[in-house]
């Protein structure tokens, strides 16, 4: 089990709970952390140490669409 820092207050879409900041998030895969830390703003710090097993967070993002920006009308 994987564990990281709650940093940005959010409910998990599995457990149905809510973190505050400064709880331990516990999570069965580190792809689960690495999701929660690439939102915007990021839900959880990740630990200083990175699993052997796990993927790197830049292989794990995931691509974004982007919206474009509305015009303004003077």
């Amino acid at each position: 089990m994987y564990e990281a820092r709650v940093i940005h207050r959010f409910l998990c879409k599995l457990t149905r709970q809510i973190y505050e900041p400064g709880d331990t998030y516990r999570a069965e895969t580190w792809e689960r952390l690495v999701e929660l830390a690439s939102l915007n703003p990021p839900r959880v710090e990740l630990p200083d140490e990175e699993p052997e097993n796990a993927i790197a967070p830049e292989a794990a993002e995931v691509e974004q669409a982007v919206k474009p920006r509305k015009r303004r009308r003077r």
